[in-house]
């Protein structure tokens, strides 16, 4: 539940920041944003229960439990925080249209 609140304030930041720079319709980069966070938090679980299973064995997968909750959560942060690093670059719709006339 709190992640959802975190990916709605998440999302409505990233209009806030594209809406700044001149930009009408963010939406793709919110969308983009929410399928990021889920697809890393996928990938950082399955990496991280991959590197369970290759140091101690298959075993040990049985009682992982929410301790792969926390790599998701990590690679989740990182995947948006690029996002966002990406968004922060892009050049304002004012300058690109001056720069096309």
């Amino acid at each position: 539940m709190l992640e959802i609140i975190l990916l709605y304030f998440l999302c409505k930041r990233m209009g806030q920041m594209l809406r700044s720079k001149g930009w009408s319709r963010p939406i793709w980069m919110q969308i983009l944003v929410v399928v990021t966070w889920l697809g890393c938090m996928f990938m950082g679980a399955l990496i991280y229960g991959v590197y369970v299973v290759i140091t101690q064995g298959e075993d040990a997968l049985n009682d992982i439990g929410l301790a792969a909750y926390l790599p998701a959560l990590i690679s989740a942060g990182i995947g948006v925080g690029i996002i966002f690093f990406i968004a922060k670059m892009l050049p304002a719709q004012t300058t690109l249209h001056e720069e096309g006339s």
